[in-house]
């Protein structure tokens, strides 16, 4: 598998001052416990190759002579030191391989190695450049990049409009065996290739390359499939919202003031009935999973917006009403909290329900999703 990042914008580079663009190319051989394939960094001028980079102007590496030096961010969140990652040169292309190698070798001595981390235990398997370079594309929305001396500012890519940059995990990897095919996971890395790469990245750190899926694994991929859902909940349309708090509270009725806390976190979907024992196969379990994929399907920025409080007052008496009915009839707080909600008129229903559920999480300035 392959993808293909092209730089957005022009850098000029110092000692030839020509404007120049960086091609980034993710060749994936396999997914697994590791991951096997390269990264390649070429430079064009006006869509034509650049003169060879030599060993003058390559950005500094710690060993190879040259490097990559890669400064991941996201947005609301501080970003962390630049990382350099060692490359071999060769024809003009820098490439990062993903050869396992061992905290004893070296590059753990002072800290600067990949990824910018401290120090390793001797003896310790850790990341290759690789790796290191594929999970800052995974955590964080853009990437500025250098690897000249001579540039005179970074390229910088945006990562959210990044396609699936890996292989897929062998038929034969017991995630596999437990989730080939599935409509929700297909959804997700078609539409949201972002939040599918971190449940990937969850499975490649607990589930071994064979053997069999253990119950507490596939509750916590579960759980992680069901966060990338949860966080698109802002961009679905107001009857699908509606349906997925009903069905949450739903699920939490089921559960009742037996355990309130379990009751309270299954009523705002903050909790998953796919991954509560007692509820696990169950219909309102059934019913969420169908959801899942109807987010993925429908989700859009299109369907975000804010809702004043001014337009919630007219409702605030009824609201109140349906408040104490529901906390008479048991269970949890955030249990009555969504079905006082739920039996409001249609409109004031909506309203609230895009003022409490619908907007956790601002995301129009994300890209649209792609369609393929």
């Amino acid at each position: 598998m392959q993808t293909v990042l092209k730089s957005r914008n022009q850098v000029v580079l110092g000692l030839s001052g020509k404007p120049a663009s960086l091609t980034i190319t993710i060749r994936s051989i396999s997914t697994g416990h590791r991951l096997e394939g390269n990264a390649s960094f070429e430079l064009s001028s006006e869509g034509e190759p650049l003169e060879k980079t030599d060993s003058l102007t390559c950005a500094a590496s710690l060993s190879f002579g040259c490097g990559v030096v890669a400064r991941f961010s996201t947005t609301g969140r501080k970003a962390e030191p630049p990382s350099v990652y060692e490359a071999q040169l060769q024809d003009g292309v820098l490439t990062i391989t993903a050869g396992v190698r061992k905290a004893s070798e070296g590059k753990e001595a002072d800290g600067k190695g990949a990824g910018g981390k401290g120090s390793e235990a001797k003896g310790t398997e850790v990341k290759s450049d690789f790796e290191s370079f594929v999970a800052g594309i995974i955590d964080n929305t853009s990437v500025a990049v250098k690897v000249r001396v001579d540039q005179q500012q970074e390229f910088l890519f945006d990562l959210q409009r990044l396609a699936w940059p890996l292989a897929d995990i062998a038929p034969d990897h017991p995630f596999s065996a437990r989730f080939a095919g599935d409509p929700v996971l297909a959804g997700l890395k078609q539409r949201f290739p972002s939040r599918y790469l971190k449940i990937v990245d969850l499975v490649r750190k607990l589930v071994p390359d064979a053997g069999t899926l253990t119950q507490e694994a596939e509750t916590r991929i579960l759980e992680s499939i069901h966060a990338a859902v949860g966080s698109l909940r802002p961009m679905v349309p107001d009857e699908l919202l509606e349906r997925i708090v009903a069905n949450a509270a739903a699920a939490a009725r089921q559960v009742g003031s037996g355990d309130l806390p379990l009751c309270n976190a299954l009523a705002v979907a903050a909790r998953s009935p796919l991954t509560v024992p007692g509820l696990k196969d169950s219909a309102v379990a059934r019913a969420e999973y169908a959801l899942w994929h109807e987010v993925i399907e429908q989700a859009h920025p299109r369907f975000i917006r804010k809702v004043p409080n001014d337009d919630l007052l007219p409702s605030t008496p009824t609201f109140e009403e349906n408040m104490r009915v529901a906390n008479e009839s048991g269970c949890g707080m955030f249990a009555a909290v969504i079905e006082a909600i739920l039996k409001l008129p249609r409109e004031e229903r909506r309203l609230w329900l895009r003022a409490t559920v619908g907007t956790v999480e601002d995301l129009r300035a994300e890209a649209p999703p792609s369609r393929r």
